[in-house]
């Protein structure tokens, strides 16, 4: 006959490996649950600081094209406003030459008449 404590310690010995068992695979399966939520979140936060980089990206690239943008207008303004005060002057020259061509007309005239 088979000594009852013989019984017991198979028992407990079984009891207690079964038990390792499932609290590692209990251990096992909390760590992966909890390393896979960890990794989704990086990998949620890299791709939200890329958006972001990318963003920042795109406005100063906008930025700079409205710079630029404003800059080229501005020359053009100045462009024109130089033109513009070019054929003043070219026209007020004109006028003053036209004058004195006039003036020298009439004069030769009153002298002649003399």
């Amino acid at each position: 006959m088979i000594d009852l404590k013989i019984l017991i310690n198979c028992y407990h010995y079984s009891f207690n490996f079964n038990y390792n068992i499932l609290n590692n695979y209990n251990n096992n399966y909390s760590n992966n649950y909890s390393n896979n939520n960890n990794n989704n979140n990086n990998n949620n936060n890299n791709n939200n600081n890329n958006n972001n980089n990318n963003n920042n990206n795109n406005n100063n690239n906008n930025n700079n094209n409205n710079n630029n943008n404003n800059n080229n207008n501005n020359n053009n303004n100045n462009n024109n406003n130089n033109n513009n005060n070019n054929n003043n002057n070219n026209n007020n020259n004109n006028n003053n030459n036209n004058n004195n061509n006039n003036n020298n007309n009439n004069n030769n005239n009153n002298n002649n008449n003399k």
